[in-house]
């Protein structure tokens, strides 16, 4: 069975947001985390941490990328 869940991580440790049904104590999990944007918090999830590029700088860089290694997917930039 495969939930999705809500979690928020604190001091080393996931915390549902909302209590897990039919899942024991000591249970073994696989976790797939996604970091969503906190509440209150920046649109970006990196802009307060190191800023976000500007237009013209981001696709500076994808030409030089594309140039020097060949076609972007703009997907895996996501």
């Amino acid at each position: 069975m495969v939930r999705t869940i809500e979690a928020i991580y604190e001091h080393g440790l996931f915390r549902p947001v909302k209590p897990l049904e039919r899942l024991r104590s000591h249970w073994r999990v696989r976790l797939a985390v996604e970091p969503l944007r906190p509440e209150g918090g920046s649109e970006h999830l990196l802009s307060e941490c190191v800023g976000i590029l500007p237009d013209e700088a981001a696709n500076e860089m994808r030409d030089i990328i594309q140039s020097t290694f060949g076609k972007v997917n703009l997907d895996e930039w996501q």
